[in-house]
């Protein structure tokens, strides 16, 4: 039904490309995870997104894009990954935990939240009124129609693609993520409606992106916890609930006498800018609606974390190779991400190596793993991607980051963070390396929060959001996990209270 408010038959037709276009990433989902395991089904896609950007690109450089090739170069990249399925042998490279039915209920009550979120914006995205005019809200006109400018450069089979703003400079900018819906849109016949078809997968893309995304979360967290319960509540809160901006504005308002309704003409989730001149976190919605080739990066790296939480520093080399090429695609989506997300697979493979008292035994082999990634660093210096980023890094505690920092931090990621700390504690039954993912990636978000910049001060900012409310639910599962039903139940209500009303501006606004 999302999709079909997005984009009509344009965008149910794009979903049958992006399953097939996903599908050589499932036998390798299948090499590592096993078939018994929703992580085959998640991870893999995720995989074959990936690789099936690279194999687009590869035929785009070598100067052969057609129809043709593109499947010709599919049908090699899905038999490559068959091989390798085949040749890995029947056991999986590693043992996950048993999936039982509460399970598949939780990850589906999860995965709903991502059509209830895009589905109504998406639909009034772009929409026409009587005289052919196509309207778009604000941070749209910021991102989206972005993506359609940098997309339809990338549909023109020239690289490295142009900047269409600042012609004819190479585009800067993250690319990798356009790839498909780009030669979509070129190669599928056109309809009518013209550039509004690209779109219609531009959007119908980030919705299928979007669920995968959503679906790697809800597999991580549920790693940290003995049952699925605790998993989807601490998943569920922190995308529709982690932000008290919204309940802050509403008690300002209230205050000084102003009508509500200057809600719907607030930038509500930056309320920490807005009123503290603070940095700012975009929350799980924002991800999903504006940067989709974010997300995307950020669900790669969830999948080599899931390796490190199931697999340890004892992981084989099958296994450390599949997480390797999972954080290696994510830094081809976005290499700060990508790099962020290595950096926390290699912390928790070190604490784990450390406790175990095999430490030169373990981590040498992990060396495996960095090899995509550095290969991605590489590729994205030479496609462009990474120019002028170098030099406009800046390490230290800005201005803007010192400016009521616990304030704002405690509005932007309280109504989850604080709870969260408890999830530090043991719980029986509970695994104890996700708390070594959850706590490097709390602690490489903040640092990146307050000590790095970049020209554009809130960019970071965003990106070290992302971190934070991947690695957050982790601890926050483990909270629940360890206090009764009637309990927890209400420390969900007392967090959705704080944290909902700015999910519910923010989506009506959008």
């Amino acid at each position: 039904a999302a999709l079909w408010f997005a984009g009509q038959f344009h965008a149910l037709l794009y979903s049958v490309l992006y399953v097939v276009a996903i599908l050589p990433g499932v036998p390798l989902g299948l090499a590592l995870f096993g078939r018994r395991h929703p992580a085959a089904w998640i991870g893999g896609p995720l995989l074959g997104y990936g690789l099936t950007q690279l194999t687009i690109w590869l035929v785009i450089e070598s100067g052969l894009a057609s129809s043709g090739m593109f499947v010709l170069a599919w049908l090699i990249l899905l038999g490559t990954t068959l091989l390798v399925n085949r040749t890995a042998g029947p056991e999986p490279a590693l043992r996950m935990s048993e999936w039982t039915a509460p399970d598949s209920a939780a990850l589906l009550l999860v995965l709903v939240l991502v059509p209830v979120l895009m589905g109504p914006p998406y639909a009034n995205l772009g929409r026409a009124d009587a005289e052919g005019n196509r309207y778009y809200r604000a941070y749209f006109t910021a991102d989206f129609l972005w993506h359609s400018a940098l997309a339809f450069e990338v549909g023109k089979f020239a690289l490295p693609p142009r900047n269409p703003y600042m012609t004819p400079r190479a585009m800067n900018y993250y690319w990798t993520y356009f790839l498909l819906p780009a030669t979509a849109a070129e190669l599928l016949p056109p309809s009518p409606a013209g550039f509004v078809d690209l779109q219609r997968y531009l959007k119908a893309n980030a919705i299928l992106s979007g669920l995968l995304m959503m679906g790697a979360l809800f597999l991580v967290v549920r790693s940290a916890v003995p049952s699925a319960g605790p998993a989807a509540l601490a998943v569920a809160l922190a995308v529709v609930a982690a932000s008290a901006e919204g309940l802050y504005a509403i008690v300002d308002l209230l205050r000084r006498g102003a009508p509500l309704t200057a809600l719907s003409d607030m930038n509500v989730d930056a309320v920490t800018a807005w009123f503290f001149n603070g940095m700012r976190v975009d929350n799980v919605p924002r991800s999903l609606w504006y940067t989709p080739q974010h997300t995307t990066a950020v669900a790669l790296g969830l999948v080599g974390w899931l390796v490190a939480i199931a697999g340890g520093s004892a992981a084989s080399v099958r296994a450390i190779a599949g997480a390797g090429l999972a954080l290696g695609l994510a830094t081809t989506m976005n290499p700060l991400l990508g790099g962020c997300f290595s950096l926390v697979y290699g912390a928790a493979v070190v604490g784990d190596a450390v406790g175990s008292g095999q430490f030169w035994q373990r981590v040498p082999k992990h060396a495996i793993a960095a090899a995509p990634v550095m290969l991605a660093v590489l590729w994205g210096s030479a496609s462009k991607v990474m120019d002028g980023a170098g030099s406009a890094v800046q390490i230290g505690l800005f201005n803007i980051a010192a400016h009521h920092p616990i304030i704002t931090l405690a509005l932007s990621l309280g109504p989850i963070l604080v709870p969260a700390l408890a999830g530090l504690r043991r719980v029986p039954g509970a695994a104890s390396r996700p708390v070594w993912i959850a706590c490097a990636g709390i602690i490489l978000g903040l640092f990146l929060l307050y000590f790095v910049r970049i020209s554009e001060s809130s960019w970071v900012g965003f990106r070290a959001g992302q971190i934070l409310l991947v690695s957050i639910p982790i601890l926050l599962a483990r909270t629940f996990a360890a206090m009764s039903p009637r309990m927890a139940a209400l420390l969900a209500a007392v967090i959705l209270a704080v944290g909902l009303p700015t999910t519910i501006v923010d989506t009506w606004n959008a």
